[in-house]
This record gives C-alpha cells, structure tokens and sequence, in this order.
C-alpha cells in the first residue's frame, strides 16, 4: 500500500495491514506540526468506559481487514482475566500476513488450530505499562501477562523518503481522512528519524507508528511473537487431531475418514490384514460420509477368535455382515477423556457401546482397548480392541443368513449340474485333439494343398521350388527381386507354397 506520509507520533493503521502501511495523524499530531491537517470521520477511539481491551477492540473492528486475525483470537482469550481495572497496558498486534505465513497452503498443520496454544500466544502479545516508539531505548525489556520477556532493539535504516510534490494529498480510508502538506521536516519523521533506527521487538520490526488507545498504546507487528519452527514442530506432535488431511480421491471420494484410515490400517498387515479386505468390499461410504466418526478397529487376532478370519472378503460386505462393521463405527470423535466407566455411545449399526474398566484398563462392551486416540488427521479416531463387538463364535444356523455355510472351491461336478452332450464329445469326454493327431503323422498344411485348388497360382510364382534354397538365391537378384528366367536345377516341385507378399 503507498503511504503518503508517516510520523513519529501515533500513526492510524491503514486498510491493508502488510507491515509497510500503517497510517495514522492524531489530534496531538496536529498540534505539534503545522505541516499536518487532520478530519475526523469517526467516533473517537476513547470510550465511556475507559477500559484498555474494550478500546483495543473498537480500533480492531474498525480496521477490519489487516487485522481481522488477532482480532477473532482476542475475542476468545482469556486476556481479559488478566487486565487489572486503572492499569495501563501496551499490546503488539501481529498482521493478518503474520499468522497467513503460519497457515499450509493445502494441508498439513496450523499452529492456531490448537486453542490452548493461540489463547497463549495473544496473552503474551500484551505488556504492562503504556510504552511509545519515541521512548523505548535499545536492550530495553518488557515482561508479558504470561510472563514471557521481551527485548526490545533499534537497528539503523537509511532515510527512504517518499515520492510526494508540494500539494500532495492522500485519502487514508477507515476512520481517518489526512491532507498532509509534505515539508522535509514531515519525511523525516515519516521514517521514525534515522537516528532513531527501526524498532524491534524480539527481533520482529514494528510497523511504523504509534496507535494510543484509552489506558494504553497498540503497535503493529510483521510477525507472531514467540512461534517458531521448533515449536510448531513440537506443538505438532502432541496435537495430531488438528492436522487437516490430504483430499482422497479413493478408496471413496465422499468418506475422507474412511479413506484415510483405510490406508492407515493398510500400512500394518501384520494386525490389520482381516478388517482391510472385509472394508474393502463393504458398501460402507453412504454410511460414513464426510469426517468426524470414531473407529473400534479389531485386530485380526480377534476375527481369528470370532471364526472370522477365514470367511470369504465379501462375507461382511452386506446384510447382517455389514451391519457387524456399522456396528463399530461411533459419530462423533472420542477422546480417551470420553471414555470413562459407565458412558454409552450408539454406533452407526444402531447397538449400543458401554464403556467399562477391567484391571485399569478401558473396555468396551466385552473387547479390551489395546490402543487408544490414533488419529486419523483432523477426521476422527481409531481405537485398536482385541475383539469383534455384537458376534460370537459363528455357528453355521438356517435362520440367520449371515452365518450360512460357505462353499469351497472343489473338482467335482455336483450331480444336478448338467454333463456335455454326446454329440460333441467322445468317450473320453473331450473334443478331438489335433495336437494329438499331428504327432500320429496328421499333416494339417499338405492336407490343406492337397484338397484345394492351386491352379489360379499367379504365374510369376508357379515354376518356383520353395523347397530349394538354391533355386531362391538364383531367382532374387540384389534388389529382392525376382528375375524374369529362373533356372530350375532338378524341376522336382512336390508343394508350391505361396511366398509372402
């Protein structure tokens, strides 16, 4: 954004807030310099109330866009359990390009998902005491509500000056509109004075200029304070529920957490081969749509001790069978925390999970958990059991389908199957084997010419003897082609076959 021009009193923060447009003349501004004229376009920033954060949030809200990130996690910290009535504080507002620079650009993991830590980090964004650019000296320290340290440094920059004639005026939008009258005096000080440096905080530059609200100052910063790469990387491995996932265009398009545990459980076939091939079959995506389920995942211990583990892939795929997998399934996604002694949860199958206790260790219904909270992105949950729930060992019945005796393949032909006809086979059972027959001294080609007509031969080709290599090399000259007066060594031709064209 072009910045007409920038002072080193309190500035206003432009629409677009990038660490390079911050824009703001005060009343005060235009006191001490006659070479800046201010109009007023909105309420001021100073409330009934005089609370810091209630002022703080106003300024946010008017500047809209630039800002609007640090504005929704403020909203929902606890900072204001932590402001003390008659206190003044100063707060660094990050960019909304501060916290864009932390979010994946298609999937992956983003730090201010993990609300514990966002609540922290706006916390310490916010140090007692109303401090102002022009005051703060090189190695001066802060302390933040949650008591983090900050260290505040100057650096030197060159004077960058700004392209303005004589009568220049620009219009800053939001609540401020300023005619500046550009003087050298003006420009310098739009660069915060080169002997001052540039500010930072914690290595972050400040953008320049001041914004006093009441009992208190903001800043504006180009960066998040406190977050690195470390710690985004640590913060990861403890919040794998937060982790947006890859979109999946198979298994099945419409069921991301199926999907991607699916694949998750494919990895491990040492304990996972029976419930990947049953899922692979079972119609189980219109059930399990989109993201948020839990999964009791057996292993295939436990469908070896139901009888299951050598039934057929499609065995579960449909009926009563699918009704087992459904059965597994739980919308919504459970913490460890969620399963305490006593809960109920109802399953896509329409059963009913208990949650119990054998020995400290969770169960549900009759089946030991073996591994808990396995995330599967930010979609859902696996728990590993060591049983198939809602199936006992299977006993072949007439009344339930599900449990019908299945066949195996066998070499024998079943008495209601209908043999061969006689008219096309032998008494061997077969049709004639010509294979058979050609070792006997059954000549399929001489039998072919003996039986058809060869006298519409094409002249060119009738004296020809295939059979002797020596008549072909007379006949084909150097260029491959034939000559118009073969010889013929012996006129002994028992077979004219036709050469390739």
């Amino acid at each position: 954004m072009d910045v007409t021009n920038m002072t080193s009193t309190p500035p206003v923060v432009g629409d677009s807030v990038t660490g390079e447009s911050l824009v703001k003349v005060t009343a005060e501004a235009e006191a001490e310099n006659d070479d800046v004229a201010v109009e007023t376009t909105a309420p001021p920033v100073k409330n009934s109330t005089g609370g810091f954060l209630e002022s703080v949030t106003q300024v946010l809200s008017f500047l809209k866009s630039g800002v609007k990130v640090f504005r929704q996690f403020l909203a929902k910290s606890n900072v204001s359990h932590l402001l003390t009535d008659g206190e003044e504080y100063t707060v660094f507002v990050p960019t909304d390009h501060a916290f864009q620079r932390w979010h994946p650009i298609d999937w992956g993991f983003y730090p201010f998902s993990v609300p514990e830590f966002t609540d922290t980090i706006i916390v310490n964004h916010f140090v007692k005491g109303n401090l102002h650019q022009d005051s703060i000296k090189d190695g001066q320290t802060a302390m933040t509500l949650g008591g983090q340290e900050i260290t505040f440094a100057r650096r030197r920059a060159p004077l960058t000056g700004f392209a303005m004639g004589p009568a220049t005026s620009r219009v800053v939008p939001l609540y401020t509109k300023c005619l500046y009258k550009a003087t050298s005096s003006s420009v310098a000080r739009a660069n915060g004075s080169s002997s001052a440096g540039v500010l930072t905080v914690n290595g972050v530059q400040v953008v320049k200029g001041d914004t006093p609200v009441s009992d208190g100052n903001m800043m504006f910063l180009g960066e998040v304070l406190f977050v690195d790469d470390e710690i985004v990387k640590k913060l990861q491995q403890s919040n794998r529920d937060k982790e947006t996932a890859p979109l999946l265009a198979f298994p099945w398009m419409r069921s991301q957490f199926l999907s991607h545990a699916f694949l998750m459980l494919e990895k491990d076939p040492d304990r996972f081969t029976h419930i990947t091939r049953f899922l692979n079959l079972a119609d189980l995506a219109p059930h399990i749509a989109g993201k948020g389920y839990t999964f009791f995942v057996p292993t295939d211990k436990a469908f070896e001790e139901a009888e299951l583990s050598t039934r057929p892939d499609n065995f579960l795929s449909k009926g009563e069978g699918l009704q087992i997998l459904l059965n597994h399934f739980v919308k919504g996604r459970l913490y460890s925390k969620d399963l305490t002694e006593g809960k109920q949860f109802h399953t896509l199958g329409d059963k009913v999970i208990s949650v119990g206790n054998n020995d400290g260790g969770v169960t549900v219904n009759n089946a030991n958990i073996l591994e808990s909270e396995i995330f599967v992105y930010n979609l859902g949950t696996m728990y590993y059991i060591d049983r198939v729930l809602f199936v006992d060992k299977l006993q072949p019945t007439e009344s339930n389908p599900l449990l019908e005796v299945v066949n195996e393949w066998t070499t024998e032909i079943p008495d209601d199957v209908e043999g061969i006809p006689s008219e096309i086979a032998d008494e061997r059972g077969g049709l004639p084997d010509l294979l058979e027959e050609e070792e006997q001294g059954y000549n399929s080609t001489a039998h072919y010419h003996e039986e058809n007509d060869l006298e519409d031969e094409p002249e060119e080709y009738d004296d020809i003897n295939y059979n002797h290599p020596e008549t072909i090399s007379h006949q084909i000259n150097s260029t491959g082609l034939i000559q118009d007066d073969p010889e013929d060594y012996d006129g002994n031709v028992t077979t004219s076959i036709r050469p390739p064209r």
